[in-house]
């Protein structure tokens, strides 16, 4: 099992952050710190979970493939769901500076941030960053955001997976867009289960393709743009 570390962030001074105690043993175990009041879950990883998966998409008869950043320090982007996630990020930054190079927000609910080890958790959306094979092996310039684009067949109804994915997407009646293009909005948690629900979506049989609405590189869609106010 890969280690991992967990921590538990709860409201405390300064003073009382230097009281942290993170321990590893030698067997990769799971350690964990257990605070009396929980404000915040975050979970670090010393190595990407899934840097051996081979993740992508395609495009006619081309598959653009996505290799991660899989060495520290990482490029994420954050998005937080809600004033609890931007509480639990502001906590991340505030006492994890031996961890957090840098943190800079894009708007009130995406920022961009340098970490020594891979986070997640429940309360925010984390994409790591890609680079495709035509790009330079130490430029990893894209981030996934937290959508999918979908076109259906001639005839096809979204219907079949707003039901299908009721847990994992969200369906806004006025997201049809452009030559029938429907954008569904993601509750997953991290770039790596949003591009496995693209490869899953797109092997429907009612649906013509599907892909990851992403943005840096050679890439910046427009369908990002004035949306949501993400990126």
């Amino acid at each position: 099992m890969k280690k991992h570390f967990r921590l538990s962030f709860f409201v405390v001074s300064l003073i009382l952050v230097t009281g942290f105690i993170v321990s590893c043993d030698s067997d990769n175990e799971e350690s964990s710190i257990t605070p009396v009041s929980t404000h915040a879950d975050v979970t670090f990883y010393s190595s990407l979970p899934y840097a051996s998966e081979t993740r992508g998409y395609w495009n006619g008869d081309s598959f653009i493939r996505f290799h991660p950043k899989d060495t520290p320090p990482y490029s994420l982007m954050v998005v937080t769901h809600n004033d609890e996630g931007k509480a639990a990020l502001k906590e991340l930054a505030d006492t994890e500076k031996t961890i957090i190079e840098q943190i800079s927000p894009r708007n009130d609910s995406v920022w961009f941030v340098s970490s020594k080890l891979y986070f997640e958790s429940p309360l925010f959306y984390v994409s790591n960053s890609y680079r495709t094979d035509e790009m330079k092996t130490d430029s990893y310039p894209i981030f996934m955001l937290p959508r999918i684009v979908v076109k259906m067949k001639n005839g096809g109804d979204v219907s079949a997976i707003i039901e299908k994915y009721k847990d994992k997407l969200t369906y806004n009646p006025n997201s049809q867009i452009l030559s029938g293009l429907t954008i569904f909005e993601s509750n997953v948690n991290n770039s790596n289960d949003l591009l496995m629900l693209v490869e899953e979506i797109s092997k429907l049989e009612e649906v013509a393709w599907a892909e990851p609405d992403y943005s840096g590189g050679y890439h910046l869609t427009f369908l990002t743009r004035g949306r949501n106010n993400i990126i």
